[in-house]
């Protein structure tokens, strides 16, 4: 998911970004009145501060700060 929404979004301009996203999921049909958006965006915050990605690190207050050791740039 944090890889192929990377590839969808970098190809947009940042005003464009700053319109309504139509979210749309491989394989499934749906129409995007918020609920898609909602989900996607729900499993992309997941995802960017799983620890197993590495982007981020919890701190001991329960905060995340960006991993300086991460090998994503």
């Amino acid at each position: 998911m944090l890889e192929d929404s990377f590839q969808q979004l970098r190809m947009h301009t940042p005003a464009e970004l700053r319109g309504k996203l139509a979210i749309q999921f491989s394989g499934e049909e749906g129409i995007d009145a918020g609920g898609l958006t909602r989900e996607w965006f729900t499993i992309l915050c997941r995802e960017i501060f799983n620890v197993s990605n590495a982007l981020f690190l919890r701190t001991n207050e329960g905060t995340f700060q960006p991993n300086q050791n991460s090998q994503v740039w």
